[in-house]
């Protein structure tokens, strides 16, 4: 049985393109894009997700690494992924609650942005 370890890169540069994705996001809602329940509920666990990542790496970064296999390049790209997979199934289990509130807020800012439209259809 092989295993797939997961590429500490691609980890990263997801997590550098996250907050550029979400804020695409945001303008083709506002513009009128919609998205359906299951999408604006990936998109608001993503953020939770991101936000929980980035408070975790704060948390680790004053774990210090010790004998003759710690430290170094490898470890900082492997402590990048672990905390990346942490925070996926910490917010895939309810994490702080802040997708339910993100999600939310999406279906507003989509149904705002619907309402010019409903409103010019109308006349």
């Amino acid at each position: 049985m092989t295993s797939t370890l997961p590429d500490p890169q691609a980890a990263l540069n997801a997590a550098a393109a996250a907050p550029a994705r979400a804020e695409r996001m945001l303008d083709a809602m506002r513009a009128g894009a919609q998205m359906n329940r299951d999408e604006i509920r990936q998109a608001a666990e993503e953020f939770e997700s991101l936000f929980i990542s980035q408070f975790m790496s704060t948390m680790f970064e004053g774990v210090e690494t010790d004998g003759p296999f710690g430290g170094g390049n490898a470890e900082m790209l492997f402590r990048a992924s672990l905390i990346e997979e942490y925070s996926k199934a910490m917010s895939a289990r309810g994490g702080f609650g802040i997708a339910d509130r993100v999600q939310a807020e999406l279906i507003k800012i989509q149904e705002q942005a619907l309402r010019p439209n409903e409103s010019m259809e109308s006349k």
